[in-house]
C-alpha cells in the first residue's frame, strides 16, 4: 500500500523498500510524548500493546528518519499534519544479541514473557519500530489480549513494566542492566 498523505518526506515512505531486522548499537530511536514527564509516556497498561518508536538508521549513509519526524500524524483519518504541543524523547541502543537484535525474555513458574525490537514499516513511516510484547508465545496487540494474558501475571506485567521505564530513565536500550 502506498502513503496517500501529501506532506510525508519521500524519505519517509515505504515504496519498495523492505525493513530491516537488525539493528546497530549507537543506533538511536525517537518517540513522540506529550509535552509532561516522559516517564509517564509508558506506564499506561494499554501502552503494552503500543509501544512504537522511529529508528534514525545505523549510519550516516542509512538515515530512516530525524527526531522531530515522530510529531508527523500518519494516520489518514486525521486532518493535521503534525501533533501540536508534543515532543519527543530518545532512546540509543547500547546492547544487542548476537543477531544485532533487542530481546528479552522473562519466565516465572507459569508463564514466559518476551519483549522484542522488531522494525515494522508502515507505508507512510519507513523508520517504525515497535517493541512487541509476547506473553507465552502470543503477540499482545490489543488491550483484549492483554487483559487476557499478561494483566493476569502481575509478576510478568511488573518486569515489562520494569524493563520499559529503565529504558525511559537511562534513555538507552540494554540487554543486561
Amino acid at each position: 500500500m502506498d502513503c496517500e498523505l501529501s506532506y510525508i518526506p519521500e524519505r519517509l515512505k515505504s515504496i519498495n523498500k523492505q525493513p530491516v531486522h537488525f539493528f546497530a548499537v549507537g543506533e538511536v530511536l525517537f518517540s513522540r510524548c506529550k509535552n509532561e514527564d516522559k516517564l509517564t509516556h509508558f506506564q499506561k497498561e494499554a501502552r503494552f500493546f503500543d509501544i512504537s518508536v522511529n529508528r534514525r538508521g545505523f549510519d550516516k549513509n542509512n538515515i530512516f528518519s530525524e527526531h522531530e519526524d515522530v510529531l508527523f500524524n500518519f494516520n489518514t483519518k486525521n486532518d493535521f499534519e503534525k501533533y501540536e504541543n508534543q515532543s519527543f524523547f530518545c532512546l540509543e541502543i547500547k546492547e544487542l544479541n548476537s543477531n544485532f537484535q533487542y530481546e528479552k525474555m522473562f519466565t516465572n513458574f507459569k508463564n514466559k514473557v518476551r519483549i522484542f525490537l522488531n522494525h515494522r514499516i508502515e507505508p507512510c513511516n519507513y523508520s517504525h519500530c515497535c517493541f512487541e510484547i509476547y506473553f507465552n508465545d502470543i503477540e499482545i496487540t490489543t488491550k483484549e489480549t492483554y487483559e487476557k494474558s499478561l494483566k493476569k501475571d502481575s509478576e510478568l506485567k511488573d518486569w515489562c513494566k520494569f524493563e520499559i521505564i529503565k529504558m525511559m530513565i537511562k534513555e538507552e536500550i540494554r540487554l543486561n542492566w
